[in-house]
């Protein structure tokens, strides 16, 4: 519900949409298996996706009606999950992450990097986290790449 008042509150603020160059990355430096789930606000959660260990994901940036991706270590109910929510409008990403349930990678770290230097950027190492606060909105030119790390 978090995902499409947030998406919904977006779309209205910003009346013009674009199509974006830049990607989502999300890559499993994990020892470990994660799971993913995707979906954007016109459609359900899809059935989790495996990242093998060292396996990226990668996916277009162009989706205009806003993108949420789960991330956890399991795939019980119940499980903490790492969320991240992006929506492009008006030639800019914008973009945030929240834990769900606790964090799937507390005795581990993961980072939310934009190509874009410039733009706001996070890292959390065990539960401790710099940069972009979580749930905190940030947005950059729609041809940067963002790159989720883990592990």
């Amino acid at each position: 519900m978090h995902f499409l008042l947030h998406t919904a509150t977006l779309m209205a603020f910003f009346a013009s949409i674009t199509v974006a160059n830049g990607n989502l990355n999300v890559r499993n430096a994990c020892s470990f298996n994660v799971y993913g789930k995707l979906a954007d606000s016109s459609s359900a959660n899809s059935n989790p996706r495996t990242l093998k260990s060292g396996e990226t994901y990668s996916e277009p940036q162009d989706l205009t009606s806003g993108r949420e991706i789960k991330v956890t270590r399991d795939t019980s109910a119940g499980s903490p999950i790492l969320q991240l929510d992006y929506i492009v409008s008006g030639g800019r990403i914008f973009y945030d992450f929240s834990l769900v349930n606790g964090n799937p990678f507390s005795s581990n770290e993961f980072s939310l990097t934009p190509s874009d230097k410039t733009c706001p950027a996070s890292s959390c190492v065990r539960d401790k986290c710099q940069g972009q606060n979580e749930g905190a909105t940030a947005s950059c030119n729609d041809a940067t790449n963002l790159t989720l790390r883990l592990c």
